[in-house]
């Protein structure tokens, strides 16, 4: 199981994975991933200033179908 950060689950939403090391996508790729209950708190801050243009529902709905995300 991987925790991600907020920026972790944005870079993957938006699909720029160039900020993301070799050895970070790699382990992404061979483990669970999971989002923790502050990083989304932290998603609906960068929502509410206007630093993200997508809500955290969605980028979290966007996780579990294309990357395979786990509660």
């Amino acid at each position: 199981m991987v925790l991600i950060d907020s920026h972790i689950a944005f870079f993957l939403h938006s699909g720029d994975l160039s900020k993301i090391s070799p050895l970070a996508e790699e382990q992404l790729e061979q483990h669970d991933i999971v989002l923790p209950e502050l990083a989304r708190l932290e998603l609906q801050y960068l929502y509410e200033i206007g630093r993200i243009a997508y809500t955290p529902a969605e980028i979290v709905a966007d996780l579990y179908g294309d990357v395979g995300m786990i509660c």
